[in-house]
């Protein structure tokens, strides 16, 4: 029963894939042309009724009306589910599907005396469909349209079938449309002019979101990972070694003699040195991966699928490329820097290999600085 109950939704969903695409931007605009159809399908059953049941005694005119409204649905349908609507300024076709809407209306209000209440009522409610999507301008098109066609239909029906349009009753029908037509566009406009402000918000919301994302997780003055987010990188790391086992090193950097560059040259100059650094550490290694700023002037470098002696190898291409650095606030400065490398361990915690790491800089700083221990 459940497969026969998965296998009826699979089908549902690939019958849906072909009357709406699977494009979203064309599968919302096609949904919503269908449901707005709704109001043709109520009119044309309504008239249906009202032929079968007496209620229109000349059906000649009035079939064409239906057959009218079939072929413009399918129409609309065709261009919306072509993508030749793609190459229009009003993708989703919302004034053409809306002028066309009221002007079908209209012909049914005039060709269905018995029964033009309802019409009216369809007439307005035709608006609610596209209402989010109309520009001032194209409300302003839709009503002066829909009661300037609405009006000349009355005025002719009421000259020539006056026992059935009497112009006073008629005149007080264009009054009704003409309050309640204006009236909703004016509420869509301030409803749609809500709906883009709270878009608008949403998507401010989202870019200071990203924002805050980014200083949670970037150094501010070098713009690499800070101390935290590195951490949570290499905890990823030891997760991922434990399911796949490929093996990953860490690498704790320190610029040497720091200290003594901001007391000659001062702090502006030691910035420059962090900026510069990490500027140079971005174009050697690999996008796979990730260095940090450890603290002061310390860096941690996250290498994956990488082995000690190959992370030193790497490493030494750092040290290449600061040797020759130019710092442009210190052009005579040479900046040169020590290194640790730890491989991760099986079992061991991030705080181990961080410590090994730690323990090889220590090393390379006690035999004579600008060098890479493992």
């Amino acid at each position: 029963m459940r497969h026969f109950a998965q296998g009826l939704a699979a089908s549902g969903d690939r019958l849906a894939r072909v009357v709406i695409t699977a494009d979203g931007k064309q599968r919302i605009r096609l949904s919503r042309s269908l449901t707005s159809m709704f109001v043709y399908v109520v009119s044309i059953l309504t008239i249906e009724y009202s032929i079968r049941s007496g209620i229109i005694r000349d059906p000649y005119w009035v079939r064409w009306l239906q057959v009218g409204m079939i072929l413009w649905m399918a129409g609309v349908y065709a261009v919306l589910r072509s993508g030749l609507n793609e190459r229009l300024t009003d993708r989703g076709l919302t004034n053409l599907q809306i002028l066309g809407a009221n002007t079908w209306i209209t012909l049914g209000y005039a060709l269905c005396p018995a029964i033009r209440g309802g019409m009216m009522m369809l007439l307005t409610l035709v608006l609610v469909f596209g209402i989010f999507d109309l520009s001032r301008r194209g409300r302003a098109i839709v009503n002066t349209w829909t009661l300037s066609f609405f009006g000349a239909v009355q005025w002719y029906m009421s000259q020539k079938y006056p026992a059935e349009y009497p112009p006073r009753i008629e005149l007080v029908h264009w009054c009704m449309v003409a309050t309640v037509v204006p009236v909703v566009s004016l509420l869509g406009g301030q409803l749609n002019d809500m709906r883009v402000k709270l878009k608008q918000q949403k998507a401010d919301l989202v870019e200071a979101l990203d924002r805050i994302r980014e200083m949670a997780q970037h150094d501010e003055l070098t713009g690499l990972y800070n101390r935290r987010h590195m951490n949570q990188l290499i905890e990823d790391a030891v997760r991922n070694m434990e399911r796949s086992g490929l093996h990953f090193c860490v690498c704790i950097i320190d610029i040497d003699f720091f200290k003594k560059v901001n007391d000659t040259y001062g702090h502006g100059v030691g910035d420059d040195v962090l900026r510069n650094f990490a500027r140079q550490a971005g174009t050697i290694f690999r996008d796979t991966d990730s260095i940090a700023r450890w603290g002061g002037e310390e860096f941690l470098l996250l290498m994956g699928n990488t082995r000690a002696e190959h992370a030193s190898i790497a490493v030494q291409r750092l040290h290449a490329a600061i040797g020759g650095m130019v710092i442009a606030t210190a052009p005579s400065l040479r900046v040169t820097f020590s290194a640790g490398v730890a491989q991760f361990r099986q079992g061991e915690n991030t705080t181990a290999v961080i410590e090994r790491a730690d323990q090889a800089l220590y090393k390379a700083k006690e035999t004579g600085r600008n060098q890479t221990m493992y």
